[in-house]
């Protein structure tokens, strides 16, 4: 999916003010927050979601081992394909990272010339967001704002808001 289909999903089924209008979005903005349960990059079978970013300066830093583990391990990824993303596993043996870096997220490793950063593992996901349309506590707009005001087909999890949702 891009943003052309989720803006055309958007409009077929009604656009700002339609009775059936979905709400789909692509969820950017969330923290990698470990006091929610999200297991860090380093933890054996665990999933990390990393994308192309434009340079690896500044952020957390992680020790060399850690740092060649990821190289390895986005390298040889098996969605290279997409131009986007990538999710690795963090394999229970073989692979390993230094201990002072198992509970680092964010962090950036360059990998042949390219930047790619740990991002939260549902970063991207898309979701109908409708159910949030009816239940939100703040009120329907907070959610159809994205599509309908700002036309933008990325629903950014604000920075102040509780990740338990």
């Amino acid at each position: 999916l891009n943003t052309e289909h989720l803006e055309l999903m958007h409009t077929v089924t009604g656009g700002p003010g339609g009775q059936e209008t979905k709400y789909v979005y692509a969820a950017i903005g969330q923290r990698n927050d470990p006091d929610e349960g999200l297991p860090s990059p380093c933890t054996p079978n665990a999933r990390s979601r990393w994308v192309p970013i434009a340079n690896c300066t500044g952020g957390p830093t992680v020790q060399t081992d850690t740092q060649n583990a990821f190289v390895t391990l986005l390298r040889f990824s098996s969605d290279q394909m997409n131009p986007f993303l990538r999710d690795i596993f963090f394999f229970a043996s073989g692979t390993t990272c230094n201990p002072l870096d198992v509970n680092t997220f964010d962090f950036k490793v360059n990998v042949d010339g390219q930047c790619w950063q740990n991002v939260h593992p549902d970063y991207l996901n898309v979701y109908v967001f409708n159910y949030w349309v009816d239940k939100h506590p703040g009120g329907p707009d907070k959610i159809k704002q994205f599509a309908d005001v700002n036309q933008t087909f990325y629903l950014t999890f604000p920075s102040w808001h509780s990740m338990d949702r």
